[in-house]
């Protein structure tokens, strides 16, 4: 409502669905399995009701919609160990997004204009957006190019570019997975780390003395201008 009260509306809604939906139950981190507060299966139910209402009332708003999915490191299907065993598709992540969709599907009256795109055994996904590449990722896999989150960011996306991956050619990438937003403009590419809604870790406070804020990351994409509005 504010950006069509400044002459700048919106024709087409892009859900960005990062990944870390849920929390899991073992494996990620220190005291996980004690902290806990849900088990696997409500937590999933959680999520599933959260996008599936977030859609619903979205959807209301725009003549299209496009809901764009990938994997983090917390859906994994993963053994006593904490080690994820199966596959890069077996995710609860994305198998969230593929509940909903069937469950939306079942209204095609209704949500016949919202689209989604889940990706199988694959870690990103690109789409057009105004006549830009837009790619998401959750960023576990970005696991070299020093200490620092731009640079390992950065150098993965250099990697799927020399791959001839379809991420490599993004003109904005999104990613997830560190909790904190960040923003870099690396000339061909506009990188948007996007923030978490969980309440914060009280391990990495301990550890490293950081805080950072929650949020939900929003920003436009016009053919003139590939991000602003953020």
């Amino acid at each position: 409502k504010e950006l069509e009260k400044l002459k700048r509306p919106i024709g087409k809604l892009v859900v960005l669905w990062t990944g870390d939906s849920i929390e899991g139950c073992v494996g990620h981190y220190a005291q996980q399995t004690f902290s806990v507060e849900l088990d696997r299966r409500d937590q999933v139910k959680v999520a599933r009701r959260l996008l599936r209402d977030a859609i619903m009332r979205w959807s209301a708003y725009f003549n299209e919609v496009q809901v764009l999915a990938v994997a983090g490191n917390h859906g994994e299907n993963r053994n006593s160990s904490g080690k994820s065993y199966t596959t890069l598709n077996d995710n609860d992540d994305v198998a969230i997004v593929e509940q909903v969709a069937e469950i939306l599907e079942a209204n095609p009256e209704a949500f016949g204009h919202v689209q989604f795109a889940i990706p199988k055994d694959r870690l990103s996904i690109t789409a057009e957006v105004a006549g830009w590449v837009l790619g998401i990722t959750h960023g576990h896999a970005a696991r070299r190019g020093g200490n620092g989150v731009e640079q390992k960011l950065r150098r993965w996306l250099e990697g799927q570019a020399l791959g001839r991956q379809h991420v490599g050619g993004a003109d904005v990438l999104v990613s997830g997975h560190y909790h904190h937003f960040r923003l870099a403009d690396w000339g061909g590419c506009v990188w948007l780390q996007a923030p978490a809604m969980d309440g914060g870790s009280h391990w990495w406070k301990e550890i490293t003395g950081e805080i950072s804020d929650t949020g939900v990351l929003t920003f436009c994409m016009y053919p003139e201008k590939r991000v602003t509005d953020i």
